[in-house]
Parts: C-alpha cells; structure tokens; sequence
C-alpha cells in the first residue's frame, strides 16, 4: 500500500513535466492511423499557410525586399497542402464510410475534408458549361475586386499600381478566354443576354468600392476607342503623378534612414524609364513642325505651358530626340560606356559598404551589377567590330 501510495504523487508530477508530455504526445502521434495522421498533416498546413498568407500580404504593405521569397514559400505550402488533401482524400475512400457522423461533429479538418469532397463531387458532376459559368462568376469577382484596388492605387499615387495592374490583366486573360470557351458551348442568343445583362448593371452612388470599379472599367473602356497618341499621353501624366509620389517616399526614406529607400529608388528609376519610353514614342507620333521660311528669321520655340505635365514632357522628349539626330553612333556608344561605367562604380561602391556591414541587400547589388558589367561588355564589344 505504501508502494502505490508513493507511485500516485511521481505520476501526478510527470503529468506536469514538459518533457514527459512531449515524449506523451510523440507516442501518441506514433500510434495515431494513417487517417488521423493525415488530418493532422492537413490541418498543421491550412495553419502554417494561414501565417504564410498574413506575411506575404504585410510584406506587400511594407514593400518588404524579400516579397519573391514570401511567394515562393507561400506556392510551397499550397503544394504541399494540396497532397495532403490527396492523401486524406484517398484514406477517407478506403477508408469505411463514416463521414457523415464526421463532418456532423465539431472537428474543424473534418468540416474542411467534408467540404473539399462536396466540392469535388459537385465539380464532378457539373457540365462543362456550368464549370465555366461558374469559373466566369469566379474570376467576374476577384477583376472587379482587382480593378478598385487598381483605381485606388492609381488615384493615390502608389507605386503598387503597376504590380496590381499585371495582376489584373492576367485575370482580364482568363476571363475572356473562359467567355470565349463559353460563348462556343451557348447558344447565342443565351450569350447575347449574359452580355447585355453584365452591361446595363447600376453603379450605386453610396458604393466608393463600385464606383471605383466603374472609374476602372470605363478607363478600360475608354482606352480601347483612344488614339495611340492620347493614350500615351494619358499615361505620361500617370506616370508624372506616380514619379512625383515616389520620389517623395524616397526623400522621406532617405531622411529617416530607412532601407527601403534602395528598393524605392529602384522601382522610381522603372518608372522613370517607363516614362522616357512613353516620351520618346509620343515624339515619333507628333507631327514634325514646319521649318521656317528663309524671307522670315526663324521664331523662337513656344515654351510649354509651366502647368501642363504631359506638354513639358513631349517638349523634353522632342529635345532629347532632336539632340540624339545630330549625334553619331560611335559618339553615342562612348556616351552609353561613359554612364554604365558611371553606374558600375556607384553599384560597386554600395556593393562593398553592403558586404562590410553583412546587409542582406549585398546578393541583389551583386546581380545588378553582374548585369550591368554585360551591358556594357556587350557595348564595347559592339564599339571594337
């Protein structure tokens, strides 16, 4: 008896050890079912992918460096989700069949198996035209969604404009191509409806959400009846509003010491190249001035109004085109040689600092200067034939 009564108190104190609980739970999950086990594994990923997504979409607000990084750890996860469902899946079929008492009970991961297999017998019993219909309401909803965070990025300046707008047209592809594949399998009478019906819907004027989405596809819409040279000018004066806007970010940045002044200073240059190219093509559109006659002394050039933009910016780019006529190819390459070796020194400068202080930032300075170096070997190589 007094044997049983010592044993009582060394039990109760290993129930409170950490370590004999964890040696407790890895016997447990030693001896769980192949089933249990995957419901496990199914549920450990929908958790980690959770985090996943929540850091992804802060490294996005943050403008964080590493965001490709987030991506790939994110796809990852969904992949290896994916399998574990399938695993599961397989289980549950050979399994005997209990899941309605399974999916009747207060397990999350068998709500979610019983919710995935309902989807994919649903799926599997659809008609290709009602797959693609829903396909078509799917994507319909995450465009629209797209196009007012597109609106309102645009409207605010912000430099993610341009990753939200890449998105949105991806999407805008799977869409017409789903409506194309759809408009082939319907009558078309039935199709001219769906079309009719998409086009006479009410903006609601309480709605900042719709009314946003309206702005964005009446801009689409707008810009398939523009002419080349007023859709470039309309987006030199986008590109003028983003470039003011970012390079205010990267003032601020500088003057507080924040490192993502490097990366703001990249996606600035993007931008600003962006806009030469868009300058210089709507040069190459405007029709060249008369020449003065020689009975008249030549007139100054008009200056463009102080406070129109996209006037100053196609004075600047006529400039640059007129001054690039009297220039030789060979002037020209010495000129090009002349900035890239300019750039590889200042690239090669923060390269150095970075990989004394141990930045992170040291792998992305040695890539664009790796890149750098080809140009310019591929200029020079261009120079000597």
């Amino acid at each position: 008896m007094e044997r049983t009564k010592q044993a009582a108190p060394t039990n109760a104190a290993a129930t409170d050890d950490p370590v004999a609980a964890a040696i407790a739970r890895a016997k447990a999950k030693a001896d769980a079912s192949p089933l249990d086990k995957a419901k496990d594994n199914v549920a450990s990923f929908e958790k980690r992918l959770k985090k996943a997504q929540d850091k992804l979409e802060a490294a996005k607000a943050n403008n964080d460096e590493n965001l490709p990084a987030f991506e790939s750890s994110l796809t990852k996860l969904q992949d290896k989700l994916k399998a574990a469902k399938a695993e599961l899946e397989k289980l549950e079929a050979d399994a005997p069949k209990a899941a309605p008492a399974a999916a009747a009970s207060d397990d999350p991961v068998a709500q979610a198996i019983a919710r995935a297999q309902a989807s994919r017998s649903g799926g599997e019993s659809l008609s290709a035209e009602d797959k693609l219909k829903k396909d078509i309401e799917s994507l319909t909803k995450r465009v629209k969604a797209t196009e007012a965070k597109v609106a309102t990025a645009i409207d605010n300046g912000d430099d993610k404009a341009e990753i939200l707008e890449s998105s949105l047209a991806k999407m805008q592809d799977k869409l017409k191509a789903a409506q194309e594949e759809l408009a082939k399998i319907q009558p078309a009478e039935e199709n001219s409806e769906t079309q009719a019906e998409t086009k006479t819907q009410v903006v609601d004027e309480n709605d900042p959400v719709a009314q946003a989405i309206a702005r964005a596809q009446a801009k689409r819409s707008g810009g398939d009846s523009q002419s080349p040279e007023d859709k470039l000018k309309k987006d030199i004066a986008g590109l003028n509003k983003r470039i003011k806007a970012t390079e205010e970010k990267v003032a601020t940045a500088k003057a507080n010491g924040d490192d993502k002044a490097e990366i703001l200073e990249s996606s600035l240059a993007k931008m600003q190249d962006k806009l030469k190219s868009a300058e210089e093509e709507l040069a190459k559109l405007q029709p060249p001035k008369e020449e003065p006659s020689t009975a008249e002394e030549p007139s100054a050039k008009e200056e463009p109004p102080a406070d129109d933009p996209v006037a100053q910016a196609i004075a600047r780019a006529q400039a640059k085109r007129d001054q690039a006529a009297d220039i030789s190819p060979e002037e020209k390459r010495e000129k090009d040689i002349a900035h890239l070796e300019k750039r590889i020194k200042l690239t090669e400068e923060k390269l150095t600092e970075a990989q004394a202080a141990g930045d992170d930032k040291a792998e992305i300075l040695e890539s664009s200067l790796e890149k750098l170096k080809t140009k310019l070997a591929d200029i020079q190589a261009l120079a000597s034939d």
